[in-house]
C-alpha cells in the first residue's frame, strides 16, 4: 500500500488564496509578526542585516538569517559556519532578565523598519476597503532598495489610499490617529529579535542535564504523550534492554529491592506499574531505501523509566534506567545498544549517559514535531473540517459549536506546507530525519485511529488510568490536568446536544449529520482504514469482514452516529485534539526546546557503542575533560545554524497571537438563549479549572511541578486564559498556529 496523506511537498503547495474568505486569518492576525506584516518588512530587514542574497522574504526565512546574524554578532565571530564550543556559547543567545542589552539593530534602521510595519496594517485597512490586496500593491511599489527605500514604498502605497482634503479634516485627524496608533502596537523590530532564557533554563541552570529532569519532562514536558506502563519483559517487543543492564540500580531504588522481573510481574497482576517505557523504533522504516540526510544521523531508541516513591508510597520522581540506541551501524533487526545508567555512571564512560539521553532527547523532539504535533493536530484535523464545511450548514446547532474547534486551521497549515513541512523547509533543514521527516509522519498515520485521540481511550492505551479512569500516577499533569478540561467537553458538548437533538432517533434521522460522518469515514481518512483492512485480509480475513473490522478497529464502532452520547464523544474528541492537546504540545515549544542543550533537534554523529574502547569517538568523548569534553558533545548536537533557525521558528510557533480566542472566552456563534447559558457556565468551568491547576502547581507534593521548587516547573500549559507573545500558557480552541 502506497504511504497515505500526509505527503511531501516538493513545492510550497497550494497558497491561501485557495482558501474560502471566512477561513483566512483575520485583520488582527494578519498584520501580525507571525502574518504578513513581517513579510512587509523582510527585504528591508534582509538588507539590513547583510543577508538577503538568494533569499526570498518572507517571514519564515528572514526570521531564522536574521538570528544567525545576530547570534555570530553576540559570540563575536565572523565566519559563515561558527561552532559552539562549550555549553557558556549556548547561554549567550538569550537575554539575561532585567539586564539591558544593546540593540540588535541600530535606531535608525529598527525604526526604518517598524515604520513600515505601522505602514502595512494601515495599508491592510486601506486596501480591504479598495479591495486590491495590499500584498500586490506593496510588491508594485517597492522598486526602490534599502531600508529608507523599502518604508518609502509602503508609505507612497498607504498615502495613495488617503481620501482628499474634501473629506473633510475630521476624517484627516482620524487617519493621523490610526497612524499614531499603528505605531504605537507594533512591536519593535529589536524586542521581536530578543530571546529570553527559556524556562527550562531559568532560575534552574543546569538543570536540564539531571536524570530527574530527563524523566520530569516526559510527564509534563512538550511532549507528554509517549509514556507506556511496561508489562512484559522489555525483550517481548524486541528490546536488548534486560536485568542485567538495571537490577543493581533497580535494588538500589526500590524500598522492596525488586528488580526487572518483579516488577513487571507486580504491574501485569494488576499492581501500580513502576516502570515505564518510550519506543521509538518505528522512525527506522525506511532506512532499507536510502543512506540517511547529510551531515547527520539517524537514530532510533527506547528508554526504560522507574518511577521512584518515598516511604509512604508517594511518587518522588521518575528516572531513566537504561537507553537502547541504534543507529545504521549498530541496529540488529529490533535491537540496539544498551546504554545503562548502572554500568556508565560508576567511571569516567558517564559522558556516554550524558550522550545517550541527548540522542534520545533529539529522536523524542523529531517524534513530536513529526507525529504528535504534525500529524495528530494539523494533519488529522484538516480533514473533519472540509468534511463539515462540506456537508453540515453554517446554521447548524453542531456547526455553531464546532467551528470555533477549527479557527484559522486551514490558513496555518497552508503556511506549514509553504515553510515549515515542505522540502527543504524547517523541518527539513533542522531536524535529523532531513527529507524523510514527512514520510515517517506518513508511516505513523498507519497507526493512527481516531479512538486513540480521546484522552482517557490514549491514556489507557498506554497503561496509564486505573479502573476508575484516574491515572496510577500521582503526578502527571498532562493526564490530571487534561483529563479535566476532558471532563468539562464531554458535559458540556452532552447538555448543549439535547437542546436539540430530543433522543438518539433524531441523531440517527439528521442528514447533514450523518452526510459529514460518512465522508469522514470514506474520503477524509479512507487511507489508514484501507491499511489495517489490508492487513487484516492477509492474515486471513475475507474483503467484507476485514472492512467492518478495520472501520470499528479506527473508529471505535460501526456505521453511523448512533445517539447523543456517541455524538458527544466524537465531537469532545475533536475538541479535546484541537485545543487541549495542541495546547500541551505546542506551547511550551520554546521554553524547552529554544535551549538546544535540553533539546537537540539534530544529532550530527553516531553515538559510539558504550563498550568499544578501541573506537575513536569513544576516546574521545571518555578521555577528554571539562571544556574539552563539553566541545566533543557539541559535535553530536545542533549546529549553530540549525539551533537559530529552530530557535528562530519555535519562538513563532510558540506565541498567541492578540486575537487568540481561548476557552475562557465564549463561542462567539452560539446565540439561543439556552445555548448561551450552557457556554457560560463552560466558561466559568475554565475559569475555576485554572485556580484548580494553579493550586496544583502550589502543592509540595506534585513533584514535577510544584512551583519555587528548582527540581520542578510549574505546569502552566493547560490554563485556559493567556496574554499574547510567548506564555507557555493558554488552550486556544483551536489549532491556529
Amino acid at each position: 500500500t502506497a504511504l497515505p496523506y500526509p505527503r511531501r511537498l516538493k513545492s510550497k503547495g497550494p497558497g491561501k488564496d485557495n482558501l474560502p474568505f471566512d477561513e483566512q486569518f483575520n485583520y488582527s492576525k494578519q498584520a501580525g509578526f507571525t502574518g504578513d506584516t513581517l513579510a512587509g518588512v523582510a527585504v528591508a530587514f534582509t538588507k539590513t542585516i547583510s543577508a538577503s542574497s538568494g533569499v526570498e522574504a518572507q517571514w519564515y526565512n528572514v526570521l531564522p538569517i536574521a538570528a544567525v546574524e545576530i547570534a555570530k554578532k553576540k559570540l563575536g565571530v565572523t565566519s559563515k559556519a561558527p561552532e559552539f564550543k562549550r555549553y557558556e556559547d549556548v547561554s549567550k543567545l538569550y537575554q539575561e532578565p532585567g539586564k539591558v542589552t544593546e540593540d540588535i539593530l541600530s535606531k535608525g534602521d529598527a525604526d526604518a523598519i517598524n515604520d513600515v510595519t505601522a505602514q502595512k496594517e494601515l495599508g491592510l485597512i486601506a486596501a480591504s476597503a479598495r479591495g486590491k490586496p495590499f500584498a500586490l500593491q506593496q510588491k508594485e511599489k517597492q522598486a526602490r532598495s534599502g531600508v529608507a527605500g523599502a518604508a518609502a514604498a509602503a508609505a507612497a502605497a498607504f498615502s495613495e489610499k488617503l481620501p482628499t482634503a474634501s473629506f473633510g479634516e475630521i476624517f484627516q485627524r482620524a487617519i493621523g490617529t490610526l497612524k499614531g496608533d499603528a505605531k504605537s502596537n507594533v512591536l519593535d523590530i529589536n524586542e521581536l529579535l530578543a530571546y529570553k532564557i527559556p524556562k527550562v533554563e531559568s532560575g534552574r541552570a543546569g538543570q536540564w542535564a539531571s536524570d530527574l529532569e530527563f524523566g520530569r519532562q516526559t510527564l509534563a514536558g512538550m511532549n507528554p504523550c509517549m509514556l507506556s506502563a511496561l508489562k512484559q519483559m522489555p525483550e517481548a517487543i524486541g528490546s536488548a534492554i534486560g536485568p542485567q543492564h538495571v537490577d543493581e540500580y533497580l535494588k538500589e531504588l526500590d524500598p522492596k529491592k525488586r528488580g526487572l522481573q518483579q516488577l513487571i510481574t507486580s504491574a501485569a497482576a494488576g499492581d501500580k506499574p513502576q516502570l515505564f517505557m518510550i519506543d521509538y523504533w518505528i522512525l527506522n522504516a525506511f532506512w532499507a531505501e536510502h543512506s540517511g540526510p547529510k551531515n547527520r544521523t539517524e537514530h532510533v531508541g527506547r528508554a526504560l523509566f522507574y518511577l521512584q516513591q518515598d516511604s509512604n508510597g508517594h511518587d518522588i520522581g521518575l528516572l531513566p534506567l537504561a537507553i537502547e540506541l541504534a543507529h545504521r551501524g549498530t541496529i540488529d533487526g529490533s535491537k540496539g545498544a544498551v546504554y545503562s545508567r548502572q554500568e556508565l555512571c560508576k567511571d569516567k564512560r558517564e559522558v556516554l549517559w550524558r550522550v545517550a539521553k541527548a540522542v534520545f532527547r533529539s529522536v523524542d523532539s523529531g517524534f513530536h514535531q513529526l507525529v504528535s504535533h504534525w500529524l495528530r493536530c494539523h494533519a488529522c484535523m484538516e480533514p473533519f473540517f472540509i468534511a463539515m464545511r462540506r456537508n453540515i450548514s453554517i446554521m447548524h446547532p453542531v456547526a455553531k459549536l464546532m467551528i470555533p474547534h477549527f479557527r484559522y486551521t486551514l490558513n496555518i497549515n497552508c503556511n506549514a506546507r509553504s515553510a515549515l513541512i515542505n522540502e527543504n523547509g524547517t523541518i527539513e533543514s533542522g531536524f535529523t530525519p532531513g527529507p524523510y521527516a514527512i514520510r515517517l509522519s506518513a508511516a505513523a498515520y498507519k497507526f493512527w485511529r481516531f479512538t486513540h485521540q480521546a484522552l482517557p481511550t490514549e491514556l489507557a492505551s498506554r497503561g496509564i488510568l486505573k479502573e476508575d479512569g484516574t491515572p496510577w500516577l500521582d503526578d502527571y499533569p498532562y493526564a490530571q490536568d487534561g483529563l479535566e478540561l476532558w471532563d468539562a467537553y464531554i458535559k458540556y458538548f452532552t447538555n448543549y446536544l439535547k437542546l436539540y437533538y430530543k433522543g438518539d432517533a433524531d441523531v440517527v434521522e439528521d442528514p447533514e449529520l450523518q452526510a459529514w460522518w460518512t465522508e469522514v469515514k470514506t474520503q477524509a481518512h479512507v487511507d489508514v482504514m484501507n491499511v489495517v483492512k489490508e492487513d487484516l485480509m492477509r492474515a486471513g480475513k475475507d474483503k467484507d469482514t476485514a472492512a467492518k473490522e478495520a472501520e470499528k478497529e479506527v473508529w471505535g464502532f460501526n456505521g453511523g452516529i448512533p445517539n447523543v452520547d456517541k455524538l458527544a464523544w466524537i465531537l469532545a474528541t475533536l475538541a479535546w485534539t484541537a485545543s487541549g492537546h495542541h495546547a500541551a504540545v505546542n506551547f511550551g515549544q520554546y521554553d524547552y526546546s529554544a535551549l538546544m542543550l535540553n533539546v537537540s533537534s539534530m544529532v550530527r554523529r553516531p553515538i559510539p557503542k558504550p563498550d568499544d574502547k578501541n573506537d575513536p569517538a569513544y576516546k574521545a568523548l571518555v578521555e577528554k575533560s571539562s571544556d574539552a569534553q563539553e566541545a566533543e558533545i557539541l559535535t553530536y548536537l545542533s549546529d549553530f545554524t540549525s539551533t537559530l533557525k529552530v530557535m528562530t521558528t519555535v519562538k513563532l510557533l510558540s506565541s498567541h497571537a492578540d486575537d487568540e480566542h481561548t476557552l475562557d472566552e465564549p463561542n462567539a456563534m452560539i446565540t439561543d438563549k439556552a445555548a448561551v447559558a450552557l457556554n457560560q457556565q463552560f466558561i466559568n468551568r475554565m475559569k475555576a479549572m485554572e485556580m484548580k491547576f494553579i493550586n496544583r502547581n502550589r502543592d509540595p507534593k506534585n513533584w514535577t511541578r510544584v512551583k519555587g521548587k528548582t527540581e520542578a516547573l510549574e505546569y502552566t500549559l493547560l490554563y485556559p486564559s493567556s496574554k499574547p507573545g510567548v506564555t507557555m500558557r493558554g488552550v486556544p480552541y483551536s489549532v491556529s498556529i
